[in-house]
């Protein structure tokens, strides 16, 4: 019940006040059902079940910032990354993979690359990556790697 009131009214609602009061009502009913998530898992979760991009930048991370001296630094925002990564392998568009940026544990656009590809088996995704290589976790993933992992059809 909660998914078709969240669907009908942002699809109803071009009005940003309205969608935030919606996204945040839904936040505390999935709380108040007993399912403990913070407020940028909870709008992940959100925009990942409407297929909507638009609502990870919504996700601040707050998390994964620290304060030094009074100034506030935030280096990756994990979470908003992985919002954006789920949402181009569900709509197999690696171009939503160009707006993911993580440097160290966030996902990165190469990661998105990888998701879009294996979920969807889509080879243009891997020929996204061109000659760009990362490692992680000792694996060295790159355009050769992306499409090994590729179904043959």
């Amino acid at each position: 019940f909660l998914a078709i009131g969240i669907t009908l009214t942002f699809e109803n609602s071009t009005n940003e006040a309205t969608r935030d009061f919606v996204f945040s009502s839904a936040c505390k009913a999935i709380t108040k059902v007993g399912i403990e998530v913070d407020r940028d898992h909870c709008l992940k979760w959100i925009a990942v079940f409407l297929k909507d991009s638009s609502i990870c930048k919504k996700i601040t991370g707050e998390k994964f910032s620290t304060e030094y001296k009074g100034v506030k630094f935030q280096l990756e925002n994990p979470p908003q990354m992985q919002c954006l990564t789920e949402i181009a392998a569900e709509k197999n568009d690696p171009s939503i993979c160009n707006n993911v940026s993580g440097v160290l544990i966030a996902s990165t656009k190469i990661d998105c690359l990888y998701q879009v590809a294996a979920k969807n088996n889509n080879g243009e995704a891997c020929n996204m990556i061109e000659d760009k290589e990362q490692s992680r976790l000792g694996r060295a993933m790159n355009k050769a790697g992306c499409l090994a992992q590729l179904k043959s059809k």
